[in-house]
C-alpha cells in the first residue's frame, strides 16, 4: 500500500482519470486512425502550434496510470526534494510526482483547476 492507493489521492486520481477518459474520448477516437489524422495534426502545427494547442485546452491530455506511478516511483528513488514541472494541465502528474516532493513550483495551463486538483489530492505531508 502507498500514497496513490490510498485516499485522498487515490479517490482525486480515480476521479479525475474518469474525467479524462470522459474530456479525450473524441479527441482519442480521432486520432485512432493515426495516418491521415496525425499528417492534418503535423501540418496545421506547422502553420499555427498555438492556435492548434489551443483547441486542446478542454482536454486533459495526461499521462497515464502507469506512467504516473512510473514518476512517483522516480521521485521515491531519487529521494526528490524539488521538482520543476513544466506545463501541468490539470495537475495529474503533479500529484504523482508532489507525493514525494517536498517543495515543488508549476506553471500550469489552467492554473485553477490544477491548483484546486493539486490542493485535494497533497493536503498532507509528502514521503
Amino acid at each position: 500500500m502507498d500514497s496513490l492507493t490510498t485516499d485522498p489521492v487515490a479517490a482525486v486520481l480515480r476521479r479525475l482519470y474518469q474525467e479524462a477518459e470522459r474530456a479525450d474520448r473524441p479527441l482519442m477516437e480521432r486520432y485512432r486512425d493515426r495516418g491521415m489524422a496525425l499528417d492534418e495534426l503535423l501540418k496545421a502545427e506547422a502553420k499555427d502550434y498555438r492556435a492548434v494547442y489551443r483547441t486542446y485546452a478542454n482536454n486533459f491530455l495526461n499521462v497515464s496510470r502507469d506512467f504516473g506511478r512510473f514518476l512517483y516511483m522516480c521521485a521515491r528513488a531519487r529521494k526528490a526534494k524539488r521538482i520543476v514541472e513544466f506545463g501541468t494541465s490539470f495537475g495529474i502528474s503533479t500529484i504523482h510526482l508532489a507525493l514525494r516532493a517536498l517543495r515543488w513550483r508549476r506553471w500550469p495551463f489552467d492554473r485553477e483547476r490544477a491548483g484546486a486538483h493539486q490542493s485535494e489530492a497533497c493536503s498532507r505531508k509528502p514521503e
